[in-house]
């Protein structure tokens, strides 16, 4: 009963947090000519996502302007997808700079368009960057507090073997994967939706979202205490 007890909090948790992330992209629409009483009425929604590197771009915003008028997209998602490898752009490059100058020019041309970013709910670098802060978080903060381990919520598998599970892709051990309820990583998470709504996205995508409460049902259900 006790295991239960503490996967339905972590959902509550999840959930709560999701609102309130929600929350903090109405409040910047209310300044805009965006109704957040009704739904936008999409029609035509395209996927146009940057890897980050400002030197390795296909097109520059001009050309992505045009390309959204020619499809007459009505939504542009995942604009922005700031993923864990983003840290090292973001340190290095005005990653974010470049968005918001790119989504004035794709606006000046497409002025109706919504552009939606997105964040990764279950991937942090090892070392990590909040770039609504411009603060470098090293490794031990990130693996040393944020990481998942399972043994904090009275599963048998330590937070070491869980990860080595999530690194069996080769090119992945770089990354960490956070403890959605830990305070430090909600704050982190929300600094990254804060900043691109800054930089005049409409709307935030929050890639998987759940895999923690998924990785507890798992785990409940191999060590019997579903």
């Amino acid at each position: 009963m006790m295991m239960k007890n503490k996967t339905l909090i972590a959902v509550i948790v999840v959930s709560i947090f999701g609102i309130a992330l929600i929350g903090c992209l109405r409040e910047n629409l209310n300044s805009g000519n965006i109704d957040q009483g009704n739904f936008p009425n999409i029609k035509v929604a395209i996927v146009y996502e940057s890897d980050g590197d400002p030197n390795d771009r296909i097109r520059d915003a001009n050309s992505i302007a045009n390309l959204v008028a020619e499809t007459k997209a009505d939504f542009i998602h995942r604009a922005y997808f700031r993923g864990r490898v983003m840290a090292v752009y973001e340190k290095k490059y005005e990653v974010y700079g470049i968005l918001e100058d790119s989504i004035e020019t794709i606006k000046m041309k497409n002025p109706n368009v919504l552009i939606g970013g997105a964040i990764a709910a279950h991937e942090i670098s090892r070392v990590e960057y909040d770039p609504l802060t411009r603060e470098v978080i090293p490794e031990s903060k990130t693996w040393g507090e944020m990481a998942l381990d399972p043994q904090k919520y009275g599963f048998n598998m330590t937070k070491e073997k869980l990860h080595e599970i999530c690194w069996e892709e080769a090119g992945t051990e770089d990354f960490i994967l956070p403890d959605i309820i830990n305070t430090d990583f909600q704050k982190l998470l929300l600094d990254f939706a804060k900043k691109q709504i800054d930089c005049g996205v409409d709307a935030i995508w929050i890639d998987v979202l759940y895999v923690q409460a998924q990785i507890f049902s798992r785990l409940a259900k191999e060590e019997g205490k579903d």
